[in-house]
Formats: structure tokens, C-alpha cells, sequence
């Protein structure tokens, strides 16, 4: 079945992520045409939970209730170069003044360049039952700003979900 499409950014119907489909109608994330619903489930949507969400007792998978939750974690890691001493940097410059830039420039990426490496982590916990304790958490996408995450889960489970947190929640 092939829907009336229109490009542009929007949410893939096949991986679920908010991604730029050109007028080909081909997702960058998933490779698979974005036209053709034909093969799309359905019983899958997308939601973003946060650590203090309550969730309800229903697999976020399969929709059926469960009394078990697994936990989620996505780290993030970046550098950061705002750290830099300016007595450093200084320093760095008057000796390639004083020696030659080749110094400057062995003290300037030596001993640190003064970047420092930053790590960020979102820890959630989900109901999941044990039958499909042995299929992958789908993530698709992590604000650490907004300190969430956005999983596919079941629309059984999104509709109770958003009921027991008090508006939707997905994108």
C-alpha cells in the first residue's frame, strides 16, 4: 500500500525516527521506502520516557500486562574544549615567541590540549515481561538536555502510559 507522501522532515513509519526524507521517499536511517506502508506494524509507536515517568504494568513490547521492569541506559560522551586554562595558552605562546613556533606548537597539543571529556547517562526502567525478555530494547533517539529517551513500544502500552503521566508523549 503506498500513502500520499509528502518530503520533508517527519517520522519514518518503518524505524519510527524523525528524520529528513527526500523526495525519493527513502529514510536515511533505515534505507526503506517511506511511501510503502505495506509492511509496517501497526502495533508500534514511539514514545519518550524519562527517568521519574510512572510506567504502567504493561510490556512496553507486547501490550500485555507484567509485573517485572529491565532498565534502559543510554550514555552519552562528548569533549569539551571551555576548560582550557588562559595561563596556559599564554604560556604556549610566549615560549613559541621565545623558541620558535615548532615549540609553540609541541606545548600547544602536548600534555592535553586542554579538552576534557564529558559523559552523560539516562538511566530508565520498563515493564517487560518474561516472554519478550529475550527481544532488543528499540532506541531510537536521547535528549540528555530533556533527560529522556525515545523507545518503540506498544500502542497498547503508550495509550496507558500517557494516560498515567498526563499528556502525550510521543513524537
Amino acid at each position: 500500500m503506498v500513502e500520499l507522501f509528502q518530503p520533508g522532515v517527519q517520522d519514518c513509519p518503518h524505524c519510527l525516527a524523525r528524520v529528513v526524507i527526500v523526495s525519493n521517499g527513502i529514510c536515511p536511517r533505515c534505507q526503506q521506502n517511506a511511501r510503502d506502508i505495506s509492511t509496517v506494524n501497526p502495533d508500534r509507536k514511539s514514545v519518550w520516557v524519562r527517568p521519574k515517568d510512572r510506567m504502567p504494568q504493561v510490556c512496553h513490547q507486547c501490550g500485555t500486562g507484567c509485573d517485572r521492569s529491565i532498565t534502559v541506559k543510554h550514555t552519552q560522551a562528548w569533549e569539551s574544549s571551555d576548560d582550557v586554562p588562559k595561563s596556559r595558552n599564554i604560556l604556549a605562546t610566549l615560549i613559541g615567541f621565545m623558541f620558535g613556533w615548532i615549540w609553540y606548537l609541541v606545548i600547544r597539543d602536548r600534555g592535553g590540549a586542554g579538552s576534557t571529556r564529558r559523559f552523560e547517562s539516562i538511566v530508565v526502567r520498563v515493564p517487560q515481561c518474561t516472554f519478550c525478555s529475550s527481544k532488543p530494547v528499540e532506541k531510537i533517539a536521547a535528549s540528555i538536555e530533556d533527560h529522556s529517551l525515545k523507545l518503540v513500544a506498544h500502542t497498547a502500552f503508550v495509550h496507558v502510559f500517557e494516560q498515567e503521566n498526563l499528556g502525550p508523549s510521543t513524537c
